[in-house]
């Protein structure tokens, strides 16, 4: 699949989790089922299962369909771990929904750019 094809269908599947599937946890990511789909390599995706199901701040998954592509959709709170953007209106939480699916495009891109192996996302 190639860059642009593969940027569209994320977008499209980003804006219908966000659209279709609500809920009150401030963070939530879906990840395409890895042997369902052709989008994004396989072994991405098994890792970025692994991360969200390992870490703690993740406490609820269920499985969800996205234009008949099934995925699992990973809810948590960063409350207890990160300062609550209620309490102090300067500091936010670092997540938005879906950011471990398009860090992983944005991963794939650079790959496919000949950007090297290791970068930093999001730090200075």
């Amino acid at each position: 699949m190639d860059l642009n094809c593969l940027v569209k269908n994320l977008v499209n599947l980003k804006n219908e989790y966000l659209e279709e599937f609500h809920s009150y946890n401030p963070i939530r990511e879906f990840v395409p089922v890895p042997n369902k789909q052709n989008m994004i390599d396989k072994s991405h995706l098994e890792k970025l299962h692994t991360f969200f199901k390992h870490n703690s701040i993740y406490y609820k998954e269920q499985a969800v369909t996205l234009s008949d592509i099934p995925c699992t959709s990973y809810e948590g709170d960063v409350n207890q771990f990160w300062l609550s953007s209620k309490k102090y209106d300067t500091n936010y939480q670092p997540f938005l929904p879906t950011w471990g699916i398009i860090c992983s495009c944005y991963v794939s891109c650079s790959k496919k750019s000949g950007i090297p192996k290791h970068f930093r996302y999001g730090v200075r």
